[in-house]
C-alpha cells in the first residue's frame, strides 16, 4: 500500500505521444520534492513500526533496551517485596501477634509506619558498569527517557549498576 514507484506512474499517466526524453526528465524534476517527502514518510513509518513492537512488559522492555544498547546485557528486576506485619485489635478475631521483652530471647518484631513500607520505585533496571561509564549524564537521561516512554504509567524505576 505504501510502495509507490514514481517512474512507473509517470509512464502510466503520460500519453504515449508525449513520452519524450526531455518531457519525462522535466516531469521527474517536478516530482522530486514529492519523492523526497514520500521517502521521509516511509522512514518515519518504519521508525514508528519499530516503536510499536515494544510494550511496557518486562520482557519487551528488556529486549528493547538490549537492542538499543547492543552488545550489553541489561535486565529488569522487581523491587523487593516487603513482608508486612500488622497489629490487630482483639475484637477483630485475627491471629495474635505477641510482643516480647528483650530478656525473653524471642525473634524481634519491628512495627513500622505506613510511610516506611512504601517503596519509592517499582522496578530496577540493572546495567553493566562499562555501559554506565560510557553513557555519561546525557546518555543516562536518554535511557531514562526511553524507559519512561515504554513503562506503565505510575510506575517508578531505578537504574542500578552491576
Amino acid at each position: 500500500m505504501f510502495n509507490i514507484d514514481f517512474n512507473i506512474l509517470i509512464n502510466l499517466f503520460l500519453p504515449y505521444a508525449l513520452r519524450q526524453l526531455v518531457l519525462t526528465a522535466w516531469i521527474k524534476c517536478l516530482i522530486a520534492p514529492i519523492k523526497s517527502i514520500y521517502n521521509d514518510f516511509k522512514t518515519y513509518r518504519d521508525l514508528c513500526n519499530v516503536k510499536l513492537q515494544f510494550t511496557g512488559q518486562v520482557i519487551y522492555l528488556e529486549k528493547m533496551l538490549n537492542d538499543y544498547y547492543s552488545e550489553t546485557i541489561i535486565y529488569i528486576e522487581d523491587a523487593a517485596n516487603i513482608d508486612y506485619e500488622f497489629v490487630y485489635n482483639k475484637s477483630e478475631g485475627l491471629p495474635a501477634e505477641f510482643v516480647y521483652n528483650k530478656s525473653e530471647s524471642m525473634p524481634s518484631v519491628f512495627v513500622k509506619n505506613k510511610s516506611e513500607l512504601e517503596v519509592s520505585y517499582h522496578f530496577i533496571v540493572k546495567i553493566p558498569s562499562a555501559l554506565y561509564a560510557s553513557l555519561g549524564a546525557s546518555g543516562l537521561n536518554k535511557m531514562r527517557a526511553i524507559i519512561n516512554m515504554y513503562k506503565i504509567g505510575g510506575k517508578n524505576f531505578l537504574i542500578e549498576v552491576i
